[in-house]
């Protein structure tokens, strides 16, 4: 039964990417948490006790953490989430083409998180540097972010031999 809770490889995000990117999966957990009490501001994040908290919403906190720990409260959603993981030098700027915000500007590059859009599915990021980003996404749309992340590629490359 412990075979089915361990979600490795749920998408074909392993390997290589292009332009000297790398997508693959990562495992965590996350928890929802209601306790936003002594947590960061919206838009923020912090690490407590090797527990990455993030606040976006104004009534909860995403606590993401390594699964081979345990957390007691909340609610445990990481079954309906993927956490995605894009690393290479411009990570974050290639990321900043595709996404409706500009991640490389203030304040959301030094809070090292945000909650947005790559092309129309909803996403959270966040990152330490800017060439190594997280991205969590509903693992209804694992795959589709694959995928597109593969066309954008695909066509910045074409676009980056035409010049």
């Amino acid at each position: 039964m412990d075979s089915l809770a361990t979600r490795f490889g749920a998408t074909d995000a392993l390997g290589p990417f292009g332009l000297g990117l790398q997508l693959f999966e990562q495992p965590f957990k996350i928890h929802i948490s209601h306790d936003t009490g002594g947590c960061p501001r919206m838009g923020n994040k912090t690490n407590v006790s090797n527990v990455l908290c993030l606040r976006h919403w104004p009534d909860r906190i995403w606590c993401i953490y390594d699964p081979n720990q345990t957390m007691e409260g909340g609610t445990d959603i990481s079954h309906g989430q993927v956490i995605l993981r894009l690393r290479g030098s411009g990570a974050l700027t290639f990321l900043t083409d595709y996404t409706p915000v500009d991640l490389c500007r203030e304040p959301i590059c030094a809070a090292g998180t945000v909650r947005s859009h790559i092309g129309r599915m909803p996403v959270v990021m966040w990152w330490d540097i800017t060439s190594d980003i997280h991205i969590a996404i509903e693992r209804s749309y694992a795959q589709s972010l694959v995928n597109l992340l593969r066309e954008y590629i695909k066509r910045r490359t074409t676009e980056e031999h035409q010049d």
